[in-house]
């Protein structure tokens, strides 16, 4: 959902996907000309947003107690390491690599 300043002085509301930084408007919700307005077409923006089916996650951590905790025990690129590996044996030692440096 995105706010957005009209030419008339008013906020637009828009329900809009962002892809690659190009916005497409999926639903116009209308203009607000006061902050009473606007907050309405916020909550109906939420409300449409919303999947009736979907339950809301609870992110409030703060007096919950903290279960475990995750440890790195690795961070080595293994699998891709292994690809270029193999890749480069099935083309043959007479390959050459040339990198360029611009």
């Amino acid at each position: 959902m995105r706010k957005v300043p009209t030419a008339s002085g008013a906020t637009a509301v828009q329900i809009a996907d962002k892809t690659g930084g190009n916005y497409r408007i999926v639903e116009h919700l209308g203009a607000a000309h006061t902050p009473e307005d606007l907050a309405a077409l916020v909550e109906v923006g939420k409300a449409k947003l919303r999947d009736p089916g979907q339950a809301r996650l609870d992110f409030d951590t703060v007096d919950k107690p903290r279960v475990s905790s995750a440890v790195v025990m690795s961070s080595r690129s293994g699998l891709l390491i292994d690809t270029i590996r193999s890749v480069y044996t099935r083309l043959g030692s007479d390959v050459i690599v040339k990198l360029r440096v611009s």
